[in-house]
């Protein structure tokens, strides 16, 4: 991996930060800041691709009882 293209821890958190500040004028848009939030953090955090984040189910986020 190229470091001049991978985000550092820095720059993850200034951009967490950065995306709760997002919002609209209509009422469905005014949580988007905390969905961005919730949506840049997994990616971040966990290494998921943006496809892999959009649409979690809770079989996805189960894990086995061993094999660990």
């Amino acid at each position: 991996m190229d470091p001049r293209v991978v985000v550092n821890p820095a720059q993850a958190r200034q951009l967490l930060a950065a995306v709760t500040y997002v919002g609209g004028r209509r009422r469905q848009d005014q949580d988007r800041g905390r969905r961005l939030h919730a949506f840049s953090a997994r990616i971040h955090y966990a290494g998921l691709r943006p496809g892999e984040v959009q649409l979690p189910r809770e079989a996805d986020c189960a894990l086995p009882a061993s094999g660990w």
